[in-house]
């Protein structure tokens, strides 16, 4: 019995290829991978990464696929600026300064139509009419337009309006310097552009300043553009004897108005003529106030001069020129 049962193992052992033939043949074929049925359950707190047909066993290509599932942030482009607000336009304008100006006028409006407020700023800086235009843009606002206009002593009135209904805005500055008065004009074309608006024609022509005695805006009906009455330089005459001349908006321009020559309005000629009559009398008071240093400078020499004749000494005359000598 022993020796039976030691064969059929022997038996067996050299035969294994037979007796577990069954079983090799459900095997599946060769490279081939068993897949559990259900998924692995993720590690705590990680996330699952997708299988990758890579082989696990090369550090390389475990990188790159890690690589794959990363998000990686990239940094948001800034905004643009916002619209400007009440407190970014007051902080401007307070801060803003033009150089030899003393005092500043401005108008806050949209110029152009792009929902955006500019500024216009207006003075009068080195004896003439300045204006400066602020655009907003990413820095902030910013000067990108300035224009000089007419001979002035003092800012009289600032007006942004389409004067010749173009849909641009004009800007219309007037300054004064004693009988002078002018206007100044200029059309905003676009962001940065400030055109000057010249007189075509007449005693201004060329200029786009109007005026010398004064200058008016005149409005003939509704729905037409303004036209410009300005007074003429007719030196050596009086100024009750100058005249006025106008403007009118044709083909892109202000053009002289045929025959509308005419004599400066009353209004005119009374400061003309008032400011000449107060010119005269400064002039007749620095001409008696130098009259009157003549005539102490005279009494100072008649007094040393009568002091050298009652036997001052040199040095007493030298001390008496002394002060004089320092102060020339």
């Amino acid at each position: 019995m022993t020796h039976r049962l030691l064969l059929s193992v022997v038996a067996c052992g050299l035969l294994v290829s037979s007796c577990g033939g069954e079983a090799v043949r459900q095997l599946p074929s060769a490279g081939a991978v068993a897949l559990p049925a259900t998924a692995p359950s993720p590690p705590a707190g990680g996330a699952v990464v997708a299988p990758s047909d890579r082989s696990s066993d090369d550090p390389q290509q475990l990188r790159e696929a890690a690589s794959e599932s990363v998000e990686v942030a990239q940094p948001e482009t800034p905004a643009s600026p916002a619209t400007p607000g009440l407190r970014d336009v007051a902080a401007f304008v307070d801060g803003h300064r033009i150089a030899g100006a003393t005092t500043l006028e401005h108008v806050v409006m949209d110029l152009d139509g792009d929902e955006v407020s500019e500024v216009v700023f207006t003075a009068v800086a080195d004896g003439r009419a300045v204006v400066q235009i602020a655009w907003w843009g990413s820095d902030g606002y910013q000067v990108l337009a300035t224009g000089r206009g007419g001979v002035g002593r003092s800012l009289t009135s600032l007006q942004v309006f389409d004067l010749t209904l173009d849909g641009n805005p004009e800007v219309v500055v007037e300054v004064t310097a004693g009988s002078r008065s002018s206007l100044s004009l200029w059309s905003v074309r676009g962001r940065g552009v400030l055109l000057p608006l010249q007189a075509q024609g007449g005693c201004h022509d060329g200029s786009h300043v109007y005026g010398v005695v004064g200058a008016r805006i005149l409005q003939p009906a509704a729905g037409v553009p303004g036209v410009l009455a300005a007074s003429c330089d007719d030196s050596p005459l009086p100024v009750r004897d100058w005249s006025e001349q106008r403007w009118s908006w044709r083909d892109g321009a202000f053009r002289l108005v045929p025959g509308s020559v005419a004599p400066v309005p009353d209004a005119q000629q009374q400061r003309g003529d008032g400011d000449r009559e107060r010119d005269d009398d400064e002039r007749d008071d620095d001409e008696q106030r130098d009259d009157d240093d003549d005539d102490d400078e005279k009494k100072d020499k008649k007094a040393k001069a009568a002091k050298k004749g009652n036997g001052g000494g040199q040095d007493d005359d030298h001390d008496d020129d002394a002060p004089d000598r320092a102060g020339e």
